[in-house]
């Protein structure tokens, strides 16, 4: 993507080459080039080589572990915690996670606004200890659909080639 034109892939070569050479050739840093390219009408969606005005921001779809916490988290509603957040893997995929592992996703995908938590009362079986419930945010909710309708776009015609020969 272009920074200073937001577009992707932009053939301003000159964005390109003096973003080069102010930072080591990583890139443009748009905050040190002032305001030249916010005026270049050059730069449009004609001029460019790839224009998508509804991309997704890069990092926006789950990774696999997240979406198959998340789907989890969604089929348990209320009764969403740690532990039957692992069973409820365990059972519908056969796939076994650590405890660990379950809850640095669920607090990855908290701090992204995707889940949020809460404590419950102390239960005498957990030695008055009280669970971390979890539930689903509209905006994980949105995340699901947008990363299951990627996974669907992506698999699209692949049935006949997937299958065993």
């Amino acid at each position: 993507m272009c920074p200073p034109c937001r577009y992707r892939l932009c053939t301003h070569f000159a964005h390109q080459e003096q973003g080069s050479r102010r930072r080591g050739g990583d890139g443009v840093a748009p905050e040190t080039l002032g305001e030249s390219f916010a005026e270049d009408a050059s730069c449009s969606p004609e001029r460019s080589l790839f224009y998508d005005s509804e991309e997704m921001p890069r990092g926006d779809l789950l990774g696999s572990l997240e979406h198959v916490v998340l789907l989890a988290v969604v089929h348990l509603k209320d009764e969403a915690y740690g532990m039957t957040v692992r069973r409820e893997i365990e059972d519908r995929t056969g796939r076994s996670l650590s405890i660990g592992a379950v809850y640095a996703t669920l607090e990855r995908l908290e701090g992204k606004g995707l889940v949020s938590s809460y404590t419950g009362e102390p239960t005498p079986e957990r030695g008055g200890r009280a669970k971390r419930h979890f539930r689903v945010e509209a905006e994980g909710l949105r995340a699901l659909r947008a990363s299951q309708e990627a996974i669907r776009k992506m698999s699209a015609g692949l049935k006949p080639r997937l299958e065993a020969p």
